[in-house]
């Protein structure tokens, strides 16, 4: 029995210091080179943004939600979307049949913020859906958007 413990001690410390050294092969502890992103001298410059670097979004544009119900009390609705990372245009966005309540968005590093300052003006118990269109592509995203005056809500 007292082999066999050995023998497997023997093959798990084997398999560790392998995937140690494997590892440490990986690591860099080094500074950053001189003139790196890292730095804000010279011709290099960093605002610390963080931003998406891959292009896996599909949609063009679209809304974070679906549906967004808005209580009595909100003068100002504020609406958040995705847009196109590489996409730096203007947003036209409306309300469907409530045109005069409309407005220009920006796509700026993929996403955009549309603010509508009417909202009162919604009747309540009613739906509505604001349509934002893209001026480079044309492509559109839906929100559908629903009043609650005390406790009168529509349900889609």
């Amino acid at each position: 029995m007292g082999k066999l413990n050995f023998t497997r001690w023997i093959a798990t410390s084997s398999f560790a210091l392998a995937g140690l050294i494997t590892l440490g092969h990986f690591t860099n502890c080094a500074p950053p080179p001189a003139g790196s992103v890292s730095e804000s001298s010279g011709d290099t410059y960093y605002d610390g943004e963080v931003r998406i670097v891959d292009d896996w979004q599909s949609t063009e544009i679209a809304f974070l939600k679906s549906h967004q119900q808005v209580e009595q009390d909100v003068k100002t609705l504020v609406l958040d979307g995705i847009c196109g990372r590489k996409s730096q245009g203007s947003i036209n966005w409306a309300i469907k049949g409530r045109e005069e309540i409309s407005g220009v968005g920006e796509c700026e590093l993929g996403g955009f913020r549309i603010e509508v300052s009417d909202i009162e003006s919604l009747d309540c118990g009613n739906t509505y859906f604001l349509e934002a269109t893209t001026k480079e592509t044309n492509k559109t995203a839906k929100i559908y958007l629903s009043r609650n005056c005390n406790g009168r809500v529509s349900t889609l």
